[in-house]
């Protein structure tokens, strides 16, 4: 039987829970990486700690997203 390298994460309804880099939300919601480091900073975005990288909760980050006000040039 082989092994798995990449630890499993569950949420609480026992399903395998998505996890994202900072790079990878901040790509897919089309932000800066910063926006969501500020938002992790805040308690906002809830995450784990993995060989020293954060991963994000894919639920939190949508979560997060739908509270976001959209704010167009900003200066």
């Amino acid at each position: 039987m082989e092994k798995s390298h990449s630890p499993k994460f569950q949420n609480p309804s026992g399903t395998e829970a998505v996890r994202l880099s900072i790079g990878e939300a901040a790509r897919l919601f089309g932000i800066h990486s910063r926006t969501i480091q500020r938002a992790i900073k805040d308690g906002k975005i809830r995450y784990i700690v993995v060989r020293s990288r954060y991963k994000l909760s894919f639920s939190s980050l949508l979560q997060w997203s739908q509270t976001q006000p959209t704010i167009r040039r900003k200066r």
